[in-house]
């Protein structure tokens, strides 16, 4: 996985997951669903052994894949809000070291105010 913006979970569908998963031992399902958090939010390459290492490509792809539709949805957001800042202010919005990324700010201001 490329290093980045992390999304923040794993998207696990039934129509994908679930034929891999019924295949699979109680045990090796924990172990797939512990390796493929591991990899999403830290990208640590797993060490695998008997099918998981056949299976681990299919979730690696669909982990990558959702990785990379993210990172594009945060890149949107962030040219949007580029987009405004440069439209309310006529200025070139300030960037401050350590400053909320563009989707942590989207998710924010999309919460209910109380």
């Amino acid at each position: 996985m490329e290093p980045g913006k992390r999304p923040p979970g794993v998207m696990l569908y039934f129509a994908e997951m679930r034929p891999i998963f019924v295949l699979l031992s109680a045990e090796e399902r924990g172990e797939l669903l512990l390796n493929a958090f591991d990899y999403a939010e830290f990208g640590i390459e797993p060490v695998l052994s008997g099918r998981l290492v056949a299976v681990w490509p299919l979730v690696q792809r669909m982990i990558d894949r959702d990785a990379e539709a993210y990172q594009k949805k945060c890149e949107r957001a962030r040219k949007a809000i580029q987009s405004r800042w440069e439209r309310e202010h006529g200025t070139a919005q300030p960037q401050a070291d350590g400053a909320q990324g563009a989707c942590d700010s989207a998710v924010v201001s999309a919460q209910p105010q109380a």
